[in-house]
């Protein structure tokens, strides 16, 4: 009895993925398909990238995945949007997104926690130029640490990164779908202004038995 290759298995395995990932896409509603599409090419991609790239790709790809649903849950002023997700901005960086995301309540305190620890491991590699990869004492360690890929101690560290990637987009996507604007209030009614006048004046006279001498301040003498 033939034992099929290493490579035959690999090839196998790889049909039946992208068998079930047509047939999600086909089956999806159309206003998701897109997402899911690129999901789906975001999954294959990184499987195909060096531990490095994983690392780098992955970051990114959560990070602009986290600004598209905080956008979906801010009041819609385009301009305001786009000065705060800029460099310098209250939320131009990762770090900012992660926090505001779950102090919005869009995320939970186990996604923010390994965010964190996803930005963490893209650190280690953004920031050192020579060989570097997931088992790494320290990329390990973090690795270790995260909590949402729900598999067993003995899974490798580049295994536990990615399937926690996967399931911290699966749950950054379900909440974009459900997230809605914020509306401003309406605009602050300045003849409201007219109510404490009165108040005020109506005091003064009590105690002065004279007319509020700033009524010229307002359009209509107060």
């Amino acid at each position: 009895m033939n034992t099929p290759s290493n490579d035959e298995r690999g090839k196998k395995i790889l049909d039946g993925y992208r068998t079930f990932t047509t047939a999600m896409l086909d089956a999806a509603p159309p206003e998701h398909r897109q997402t899911l599409a690129e999901v789906i090419q975001f999954r294959e991609t990184l499987s195909d990238e060096t531990d490095r790239g994983a690392a780098l790709m992955a970051a990114a790809f959560l990070d602009d995945r986290l600004r598209l649903l905080i956008e979906k849950r801010l009041v819609p002023a385009k301009n305001i949007t786009s000065e705060a997700f800029e460099f310098n901005g209250p939320l131009g960086s990762f770090s900012s997104r992660i926090n505001f995301a779950f102090l919005l309540g869009l995320i939970p305190k186990n996604a923010r926690r390994d965010l964190h620890l996803v930005r963490q491991i893209r650190n280690k590699f953004a920031h050192n130029a020579g060989p570097l990869d997931f088992d790494n004492k320290d990329v390990a360690q973090l690795c270790d640490a995260l909590a949402l890929h729900a598999v067993l101690p003995s899974f490798s560290a580049g295994s536990k990164f990615r399937r926690s990637v996967m399931r911290l987009l699966s749950i950054i996507t379900a909440a974009t779908r459900q997230a809605e604007h914020l509306e401003s209030p309406p605009d602050h009614d300045v003849a409201s202004n007219r109510v404490p006048l009165d108040v005020i004046k109506t005091m003064w006279a009590a105690i002065d038995d004279k007319p509020y001498p700033f009524g010229d301040q307002y359009p209509d003498g107060g």
